[in-house]
């Protein structure tokens, strides 16, 4: 098992490096790994001498449907998909075998132009959909427990709402934002495929908090802070960690980044203290864009049963033209409990975007997913023992920016 792990990473970084040509980095301002960046909005400063206002508006609708290669309904259990149903939560689009709004996303506000010194903005987000219940927070749109507000598919939520301060090369961030510790946001017009990656369910979604975001030079930003844990505001029972992310731009293409998240002296048995990083490269240029990204997490206590995870994921996708790209996302997740229980999970996809307009694209895409350790797929729904351990799942989604 060892050896086929070092294996697969050495496979999943060969094909990152294999699209790696090194170039001198451009003479350009560098920003950071950004899941806050506005969907849409005005230009600011003066273009042919006309002033374009910081003030935006915007937002984006996906609906689309997914389903496994039984057909087969997920039933759910506390807005979350029931294991015990065969789909798992592998995938934010969970009703499966049914259309589904998975995301309309409405954001408004006021972008930081603090080039010329002192200047200040913020941000509010607002999503409805099937997707919304996997940005709630604790104290925010959830109780206190973690319980929900509601049941069924469909939620609301706030996935950011911050007030932002700059002053030249820094920036503090105050309020509730999307995690910075992904290359893969759950904004679906940040993103390649339709459905989202096994890392993804490992990395904290949301925080509450401050931090600070320091441009050092044109190659490199770190940003740091205080956050009330991980998806949980500051009306939560979470203790208190610490978030911090560095970006390097290496070449013109190239491009690492490393975040980390780390609670300490918590109060919940279930989770107790916790150490989540990534690793990330990054390259891109005019046709090809691959990604390589290394998660993992460790609990340092808690229950027997909690799970220690870490994993690969590497994506590769070429622009055939301005209407047209193609797509495949390679993973493997190991996951473990302290007693030594635990399973791999391989999985591979295939994806394609049309965009016909700049406005809307459409995503179809089919994947097929292995698991080395349990029988996790079309379990029967009597709850008697059995299952698959592999499956086939596909599916398209549109998605409308505006």
């Amino acid at each position: 098992m060892v050896f086929r792990s070092q294996g697969i990473a050495g496979l999943l970084l060969l094909l990152t490096l294999l699209f790696v040509p090194l170039e001198t980095v451009a003479e350009e301002s560098i920003s950071p790994r950004d899941p806050c960046a506005p969907i849409f909005q005005s230009p600011c400063g003066e273009i042919d001498g006309v002033k374009k206002s910081k003030w935006f508006v915007g937002g984006h609708l996906e609906a689309g449907v997914y389903s496994p290669s039984n057909g087969r309904r997920n039933s759910f259990r506390s807005g979350f998909p029931d294991s015990k149903s065969g789909g798992g939560a592998t995938l934010f689009n969970t009703p499966q075998s049914d259309w589904q709004l998975n995301q309309l996303y409405l954001n408004i506000g006021k972008e930081v132009d603090s080039r010329r010194g002192l200047d200040f903005g913020g941000r509010v987000d607002f999503m409805y959909g099937t997707d919304a219940v996997y940005v709630q927070s604790v104290g925010l749109e959830r109780n206190g427990d973690r319980s929900l507000w509601n049941s069924g598919e469909y939620y609301t939520a706030i996935p950011q709402v911050f007030v932002e301060f700059g002053y030249k090369n820094f920036n503090v961030k105050f309020g509730k934002f999307l995690s910075p510790m992904d290359e893969e946001t759950i904004l679906s017009t940040d993103r390649f495929f339709y459905s989202l990656s096994e890392t993804a369910l490992e990395l904290p979604q949301t925080f509450t908090g401050v931090v600070g975001a320091w441009e050092i030079n044109k190659r490199l930003t770190v940003l740091g802070g205080w956050v009330s844990g991980e998806d949980e505001t500051f009306g939560g029972k979470r203790s208190s960690a610490f978030l911090g992310d560095v970006f390097y731009r290496w070449t013109k293409h190239i491009s690492v980044g490393y975040s980390a998240f780390v609670r300490m002296n918590s109060r919940d048995r279930i989770d107790g203290d916790t150490f989540v990083q990534s690793f990330s490269v990054n390259y891109s240029s005019a046709k090809w864009d691959t990604k390589f990204e290394w998660i993992s997490r460790n609990p340092k206590s808690g229950t027997e049963g909690r799970l220690d995870s870490y994993g690969l994921r590497q994506e590769l996708i070429y622009k055939v033209d301005p209407h047209w790209s193609v797509g495949s996302r390679i993973e493997w997740m190991r996951r473990h409990t302290k007693s030594g229980l635990g399973y791999d999970r391989y999985t591979i996809t295939f994806g394609v975007n049309w965009k016909p307009t700049p406005h809307i694209t459409i995503r179809p895409e089919i994947k097929y997913e292995n698991c080395d350790g349990n029988k996790p797929y079309y379990k029967p729904k009597d709850g008697s023992p059995g299952g698959r351990r592999d499956r086939f799942t596909g599916g398209a989604s549109a998605v409308i920016t505006f």
